[in-house]
């Protein structure tokens, strides 16, 4: 996805509808807020998901193991099987 989405003010959520709590002024709901809008909070949510997929294919005695790294990250020469279009996105 990174390589797709390479711009510098490119978003890869679209939205996300989180509730704040009242008692934050606009200036600490803004910086409480910019901290999700970046690929590094993006990259943790992934890790965390390709975690718990794994957990739960262990759990299932499937031994298919997931990376939320890309191939270049893994070190891996292949080409990723399926290539999405932006609509698939």
């Amino acid at each position: 996805m990174e390589a797709f989405e390479n711009r510098d003010n490119a978003q890869i959520s679209r939205n996300v509808l989180i509730a704040l709590p009242n008692d934050m002024s606009y200036e600490q709901e803004r910086e409480t807020t910019e901290e999700w809008d970046s690929n590094h909070k993006f990259n943790q949510w992934r890790e965390k998901w390709f975690e718990i997929l794994n957990e739960k294919f262990k759990q299932y005695g499937l031994e298919k193991v997931y990376s939320h790294k890309s191939f270049e990250e893994q070190g891996r020469m292949e080409k990723p099987e399926i290539r999405l279009t932006r609509e698939e996105y």
